[in-house]
């Protein structure tokens, strides 16, 4: 990426399919955009869970965070929680995309608030 960020060495911006920036990754770990610790990467994939174990969906090559219209019942174990890191400068956005056939956009709520649909 052209002119990139320092932070973005080693780091990843997600986003929705619309381009709006809703989280970000630093190692395993993937974090709302206010920093807290929202889901890991416990396995060699781009799946990401849930702090419960619950799947919530797979980063694309491009950054973009999808998830199933239908659910996967698919389980990883709870992890070690990371250390809160600083809150990254904010990203350009990305052109709009739709996503693959048979996705949905990733809920990530915002602080104090519970998940569920939009």
């Amino acid at each position: 990426m052209t002119g990139a960020h320092p932070w973005t060495q080693g780091n990843q911006y997600l986003f929705s399919m619309a381009g709006d920036w809703i989280a970000f990754r630093i190692d395993a770990y993937v974090f709302d955009p206010y920093s807290n610790v929202i889901g890991w990467l416990p396995f060699d994939t781009p799946d990401v869970f849930d702090l419960s174990g619950s799947w919530m969906g797979t980063i694309q090559p491009d950054g973009r965070f999808f998830a199933p219209r239908r659910v996967e019942h698919r389980r990883a174990p709870k992890p070690p929680l990371p250390p809160r890191p600083d809150r990254p400068p904010h990203p350009p956005r990305p052109t709009p995309m739709l996503g693959p056939p048979g996705s949905t956009e990733v809920v990530i709520p915002r602080p104090g608030e519970g998940p569920g649909p939009r």
